[in-house]
C-alpha cells in the first residue's frame, strides 16, 4: 500500500539519522587531554546525505507535504535514484492531488524496477484519482494478474461495488484485500461497515472491534459499535459506546443525533433533547435534529414546544412534506387555526390525500367561516 511505503521511508530516513548520530558522536569524543581553552573547535557538519534525510524527516513529521516536495530538489547526487525515496516523493505528489506527477515519479521507478508493485499501486490510485478510469482498469488488471489478492486494488474494487450496491462482489473484494493485508484498517472498516448495512452484524461487530483493539479511540467505530447495541436492543451499552465516540469527536452531528435515539429509548426524554439540541448547535440548517426534537416534545404532550420545532423543519427543509402535517395538527390543538389551514394547504400540495381537505374545511369552521369550508 502506498501509505504504508510512506511509512518505510520515513524508518529509511531515521536510518539515515541515527547513522549521522553515530558518526558525529563518535568525532566528537573529547580525548582525555584536553588542550587549553584557546580557539572553540567548529562541529563537524553532517554529511549532505544525512542533512538531506533529517530535514525531510522533519517536514513529513510536520506533516507538511509541499515542504517535503519542495524539499526534493536538495536531494544529493547519491540519493537522487534511490527507488524508495522516489516511492515517497511519488506518494507526496499523490497526496498533493498532483496526480501526474505522481506518475511521472511511479513511471520512473519501473524503468529501475520493472513490477515493483508499490509504484504500479500509486499510478493506478492516481490515473482513478484523475478520472482516467480506462487507465486505471489497465494498471489494476496489470496488479490483479501478478498479485490477485492485492490489498490497494481490491480495496478500491470494493469501495466502487459498495457505492452501486453490489454487495455480494463489495464483500468478495474486500474479503480478497483483507487477505492480502489482515491489518488494513480501510479494508476493515469498509467490510465492517458494509456488513453492517447487509444485516451481517457478527461480522460487522467483529471488525469493528478488530479496529477498536488496535485504535480504541477510533470514534467512527465506536459509533458503529453503538448502532450494533441498539440493534441488539441495549439501549444503555449503546449510549455508552456514543459518548465514547463523542469524546474523540465532540462535533460529530450524527453521533449526537445518535445518542439522542439512545437515550429517547431509555426513556430518558430530556436527555435525549438535550442531545438534538447539541445537534443543533453544531448544524443548525440541518432539518432533523428539529424532527426528532418536534416528535419528542408531541410525545410529551409539550404541544408548543413540538410546534416550534416543526416550524423549524420546514424552515431548514421545506420540501420535508411531513412536518407540515404535524405542524397543522399542532396548531389546531392549540386552536391556531389560520396557521393550521396554511400547513394543511401545503401538506396537500405534497401529497392530495382527502383527509387534508377535511381539516381545512374543519379549520374554517372554527373560524366561523363556513363560506371559506367550502
Amino acid at each position: 500500500m502506498i501509505k504504508k511505503k510512506i511509512f518505510t521511508v520515513v524508518l529509511v530516513s531515521m536510518v539515515f539519522m541515527l547513522t549521522a548520530c553515530g558518526t558525529t558522536a563518535t568525532t566528537a569524543t573529547a580525548t582525555k587531554e584536553a588542550p587549553a581553552v584557546t580557539k572553540q573547535k567548529e562541529e563537524p557538519k553532517d554529511p549532505p546525505n544525512v542533512e538531506f534525510a533529517k530535514q525531510l524527516q522533519a517536514f513529513l513529521e510536520k506533516g507538511d507535504t509541499k515542504g517535503a516536495i519542495a524539499h526534493f530538489a536538495n536531494i544529493p547526487a547519491e540519493l537522487s535514484e534511490d527507488i524508495e525515496l522516489k516511492l515517497l516523493l511519488g506518494a507526496l505528489y499523490y497526496s498533493d492531488a498532483q496526480f501526474d506527477n505522481a506518475i511521472y515519479v511511479a513511471n520512473e521507478v519501473l524503468e529501475k524496477d520493472p513490477g515493483n508493485m508499490d509504484a504500479l499501486e500509486l499510478i493506478s490510485m492516481a490515473n482513478y484519482s484523475k478520472g482516467d478510469k480506462k487507465a486505471y482498469s489497465a494498471t489494476a488488471s496489470q496488479i490483479l494478474k501478478a498479485d490477485p489478492n492485492n490489498t490497494a486494488v481490491n480495496l478500491q474494487k470494493a469501495q466502487d461495488y459498495a457505492t452501486n450496491k453490489k454487495w455480494k462482489l463489495a464483500r468478495q473484494s474486500y474479503q480478497k484485500a483483507l487477505k492480502g493485508d489482515p491489518t488494513n484498517e480501510d479494508a476493515m472498516f469498509g467490510y465492517a461497515q458494509m456488513s453492517y448495512y447487509t444485516d451481517d452484524l457478527d461480522i460487522a461487530a467483529e471488525y469493528f472491534q478488530k479496529i477498536l483493539d488496535k485504535h480504541p479511540d477510533d470514534a467512527a467505530a465506536l459509533a458503529y459499535m453503538g448502532k450494533l447495541s441498539y440493534d441488539d436492543g441495549n439501549y444503555l451499552r449503546a449510549s455508552n459506546y456514543a459518548r465514547e465516540a463523542l469524546k474523540y469527536d465532540p462535533n460529530n452531528y450524527d453521533y449526537w443525533m445518535d445518542l439522542g435515539t439512545y437515550q429517547r429509548y431509555q426513556g430518558k426524554f430530556d436527555d435525549a433533547a438535550s442531545s438534538w439540541k447539541k445537534a443543533t448547535e453544531i448544524d443548525p440548517n440541518y432539518f432533523l435534529a428539529y424532527a426528532y426534537l418536534a416528535g419528542n416534545y408531541d410525545d410529551l404532550g409539550k404541544f408548543d414546544l413540538a410546534l416550534q420545532n416543526y416550524q423549524k423543519v420546514i424552515e431548514t427543509n421545506p420540501d420535508y412534506y411531513f412536518a407540515y402535517e404535524s405542524a397543522a395538527i399542532l396548531a389546531f390543538h392549540e386552536k391556531n387555526y389560520e396557521d393550521a389551514i396554511k400547513y394543511f394547504s401545503t401538506a396537500y400540495k405534497y401529497s392530495d390525500h382527502w383527509s387534508y381537505v377535511l381539516m381545512i374545511a374543519a379549520c374554517y369552521y372554527k373560524l366561523n367561516n363556513p363560506q371559506g369550508a367550502k
